[in-house]
């Protein structure tokens, strides 16, 4: 119940991931913005093998990568907070040629790519898989039950953003 609870909350919170998946909704077709939302369940998806496997315990452990990963996440939160402030309103007319002229069509590939950067590189990701799996998810439990929780969390995360 830790752990449902927890993901529960951490995907109620928007983060850089909920924002890339609406701009992706807003610019393309249903069936095009589900890569978008793929992207991110496999970006996921590769945290929560390496946290299974072992090697985000590793990383929890070790002062120097664990600080790095906090350092290179606020950054990207800063970054992306500076470019949303500094953007022109000239970025934003698309939402504006959405009500007059539909939804562009660009592909799966160009929209899936984007979407597995956006997962891999939001931190709050990785530094929620990091704790979760580190902390509630010690060697005790079973590996079938991590497996269970780690499947179970990856579905939830893509059909969370596919909505």
């Amino acid at each position: 119940m830790t752990v449902i609870t927890a993901h529960f909350l951490a995907l109620i919170s928007p983060g850089p991931d909920f924002l890339f998946m609406v701009r992706s909704s807003l610019r393309n077709k249903r069936s095009v913005a589900i890569a978008t939302a793929l992207g991110i369940a496999t970006a996921n998806v590769l945290y929560l093998v390496l946290c299974i496997i072992g090697v985000g315990s590793v990383i929890a452990r070790s002062l120097v990568p664990i600080s790095v990963l906090k350092l290179l996440g606020g950054a990207f939160l800063l970054s992306a907070a500076y470019r949303a402030l500094r953007a022109k309103r000239e970025e934003y007319a698309f939402i504006a040629d959405f009500e007059t002229s539909g939804k562009v069509q660009n592909s799966f590939a160009k929209e899936f790519a984007p979407g597995l950067f956006s997962g891999l590189s939001n931190p709050k990701s990785i530094i929620f898989c990091l704790s979760l799996f580190s902390v509630v998810l010690t060697t005790n439990v079973s590996l079938a039950l991590s497996v269970a929780l780690g499947v179970w969390m990856s579905l939830l995360v893509f059909c969370g953003m596919r909505r």
